[in-house]
């Protein structure tokens, strides 16, 4: 951990008045170990910092001064997002620079539900994800302004007007008695979508006729891809696709509580989530099956989230 401990402080510092005794970068790496263990918003950082004060001293090597939660609010509303992002980005890569074989990165967002204030006038947050499936690793972030309504309308009109160019349908059965067909059709009809979506080579449409315990269920989605693959290979595709939902999404819901976040202000929700992605990629990188039961040991253990691997060479 010390070595990611070096990345945060790679961070520049956004204070005019610099004073030696506080370092933003710090506290946003110990705001990490506390979410790690358990902590949801500002106050409950400092109470971490303040318990576990002895150990954090021991971490840093040197004496260590508890900071005030505003002092951490003010942290999480002047850090830099775009470095924080590009720190993450440089760790992940190291850790996945020597792989050969093709590398399945899922996009997808979710609205953080949480972040939305009537009194500050302030709507839900959208955020973007770049996941890589097979690892279990967020590789970044980003803030949108809306959910693309526009390319889900031209998705759905130019698959329906055009004739697809690839097919290709699977079968699946379980122990559990649950039926299902799923075909995957390619479109390069990108009609009104080249526009704005100048890197996108294709629309897949993927029908599902789903049967389970008598009742039917049909289901149509749509995803876009700058890949020129068959039908066959995007199957696979957008099966590990979902990892994103049940590896990332459903954590950051069920583990972290993300929607129920009193974090709201400015750009704080943001730095709050890409905190969580990088608590999440920690936990994986760890080999923790089950987060929130990870969340509870950290919390009840005074020294384990200091020693974890954080795998940089």
């Amino acid at each position: 951990m010390k070595a990611l401990l070096e990345k945060f402080r790679e961070l520049p510092d956004y204070r005019k008045n610099k004073v030696n005794y506080t370092n933003p970068s710090e506290i946003l790496f110990l705001s990490l170990l506390a979410i790690m263990s358990g902590s949801q918003g500002y106050a409950d950082i400092a109470l971490w910092m303040k318990e576990r004060k002895k150990e954090i001293s021991k971490f840093l090597g040197r004496g260590f001064i508890v900071p005030a939660y505003t002092t951490i609010r003010n942290t999480f509303l002047g850090m830099d997002v775009k470095e924080i992002e590009k720190i993450q980005e440089e760790w992940i890569h190291s850790i996945n620079n020597d792989k050969e074989t093709l590398t399945i990165v899922s996009t997808d967002g979710k609205t953080m539900r949480g972040s939305k204030s009537k009194a500050m006038n302030q709507k839900a947050r959208h955020i973007v994800s770049l996941f890589l499936s097979d690892d279990k690793l967020v590789l970044a972030q980003a803030q949108v302004e809306e959910n693309q309504k526009e390319l889900l309308k031209w998705s759905k009109f130019n698959s329906f007007v055009s004739t697809p160019i690839d097919s290709h349908t699977t079968y699946d059965y379980n122990t559990h008695g649950r039926y299902e067909k799923r075909t995957v059709e390619i479109f390069d009809d990108l009609y009104q979508i080249k526009k704005e979506w100048t890197m996108i080579n294709c629309i897949l449409k993927v029908t599902a006729k789903i049967i389970q315990y008598g009742k039917v269920t049909n289901e149509i989605r749509y995803y876009i891809s700058d890949l020129t693959e068959n039908a066959k290979t995007f199957s696979h595709i957008i099966r590990s696709h979902w990892k994103i939902e049940n590896s990332l999404h459903y954590v950051k819901d069920v583990s972290f509580e993300e929607d129920h976040s009193r974090i709201r202000t400015k750009q704080a929700p943001f730095i709050a989530t890409m905190l969580r992605s990088i608590a999440i990629n920690l936990f994986n990188i760890n080999n923790f099956n089950n987060i929130k039961q990870a969340r509870k040991e950290l919390a009840w253990s005074s020294y384990k989230v200091f020693y974890l691997d954080s795998n940089i060479n």
